[in-house]
């Protein structure tokens, strides 16, 4: 089964590096509308249940829940730029802490020191694209990261077949 689920996110991943633009838009999409029915069901128990236990708080968070599936609707493209930002400013702010960790951990300097490059260069190429190109930006990340889990799940499978279960620690 894992085999199975690691080709299918291969080839998600490769139909996601075709078709850039419309990954992240639909991604965008398809969790908005989650949270919209989330937000429905949750207003709605908040709505039904008894108060004593929660107050007011599930009809306040089903509110919010609902409220953000309806501006993730409404503005993927708006979404998609402000996630592009915070993606950059994530990369530049993890380069500066692995930088940090390699004066605080002699064993593993040149690791750190290789994240910290790697996550530079990283938020640079998010920023410099900011915002004229947010959804190519996610949608090649997103892309990648699904190809790439599905390699990992298919290598996770292979491994596991030659697992014996007299060799396992259970």
């Amino acid at each position: 089964m894992l085999a199975i689920l690691g080709i299918l996110l291969v080839l998600l991943g490769i139909i996601g590096l075709i078709t850039i633009h419309f990954m992240v838009l639909g991604i965008i999409t398809i969790v908005g509308a989650l949270l919209i029915i989330g937000g429905i069901i949750t207003i709605t128990y908040g709505l039904l249940s008894d108060s004593k236990n929660y107050g007011m708080w599930p009809t306040v968070i089903g509110g919010v829940v609902l409220g953000v599936g309806i501006i993730l609707l409404l503005f993927p493209q708006m979404v998609a730029t402000i996630l592009a930002l915070f993606m950059g400013l994530f990369f530049i702010i993890s380069s500066l802490i692995a930088f940090v960790a390699t004066y605080r951990d002699k064993k593993g300097r040149v690791a750190h020191a290789l994240v910290g490059s790697g996550n530079l260069l990283l938020g640079v190429f998010v920023l410099l694209n900011w915002p004229e190109n947010s959804d190519l930006v996610l949608g090649l990340f997103i892309s990648i990261d699904l190809f790439l889990g599905g390699i990992w799940l298919f290598i996770l499978a292979n491994s596991l077949r030659n697992v014996r279960v007299e060799d396992s620690i259970l």
